[in-house]
């Protein structure tokens, strides 16, 4: 039962990556959404104009994900 063991580990490596991923994830849509305020002062745009900055970020992070998946299972 040698597999087992292996296969445990291999199970707990990519739950911490993807937590890790996810962590990441959250944290750099979290900066952005920070950085709002700084971003609309320092260009001078209205709220409605900086809300296209988060929603830009969001659609791009968002079309990227599974683009990056398929890419990874192709060498």
């Amino acid at each position: 039962m040698a597999g087992e063991g292996q296969n445990t580990v291999n199970i707990c490596l990519l739950l911490a990556v993807i937590i890790c991923a996810l962590f990441v994830s959250v944290f750099t849509n979290t900066m952005v959404n920070v950085a709002i305020p700084l971003i609309r002062e320092q260009f001078g745009v209205s709220e409605v104009e900086s809300r296209w900055v988060i929603t830009g970020y969001a659609l791009t992070f968002t079309v990227g994900i599974p683009l990056y998946g398929r890419y990874s299972h192709h060498p």
